[in-house]
C-alpha cells in the first residue's frame, strides 16, 4: 500500500487500541527544609515548611532535633489523611530525602524503601507502615 494514500491501515498505525483506563495522579504536597550552611558533612535541618491546596495542608515549624523532626513527620505527614500522597521537595538539594529517612530510621512503625538512580544515588523514598509489609495494596507515602 502506498504510505501517502489514505486508508484504514494508515489510520490504524496511529490509533491506540484499547483503553489504558483512568490514570490516577497522586495528590501532591510541596515541602522544603531550611538548613544550616552546607559545608563539610551533612547540614542540619532548622525549619520545615509544607503546603498543598489539594489536601489543605500548611505547615511551618522550627526543627529542634532529629527526634522532633520524626515527631513532626509521623504526626503531620505520615497520617491516614495523607496516605497515597507524594511529598515533593521544593528546590531539593539531595538532602531532603536523607533528612526524612534519618528521622524515621529509629521508628520501628515504618519501613523505608529507597529509590536509587543508576549511579546508586538516593532519588526518593517510599514509606509504608511496618504492619503493611505484606500488603501489596498498601499506599504509603512517597518523598
Amino acid at each position: 500500500m502506498n504510505p501517502r494514500k489514505k486508508g484504514a491501515s494508515a489510520a490504524k498505525a496511529f490509533r491506540r487500541i484499547g483503553s489504558r483506563g483512568k490514570i490516577k495522579v497522586p495528590r501532591m504536597i510541596a515541602y522544603d527544609f531550611e538548613t544550616t550552611n552546607i559545608a563539610a558533612g551533612t547540614p542540619r535541618p532548622l525549619y520545615l515548611t509544607a503546603f498543598s491546596t489539594e489536601v489543605e495542608l500548611h505547615v511551618a515549624v522550627a526543627i529542634r532535633d532529629m527526634r522532633h523532626l520524626r515527631d513532626v513527620l509521623v504526626n503531620t505527614f505520615l497520617t491516614e489523611r495523607h496516605e497515597g500522597c507524594r511529598f515533593v521537595a521544593w528546590n531539593a538539594n539531595q538532602f531532603d530525602a536523607y533528612f526524612v529517612a534519618a528521622a524515621l530510621l529509629q521508628d520501628e512503625g515504618f519501613i523505608i524503601r529507597p529509590y536509587l538512580t543508576a549511579s546508586r544515588q538516593l532519588r526518593g523514598l517510599r514509606i509504608i507502615r511496618a504492619a503493611d509489609l505484606d500488603n501489596q495494596e498498601a499506599q504509603g507515602w512517597e518523598f
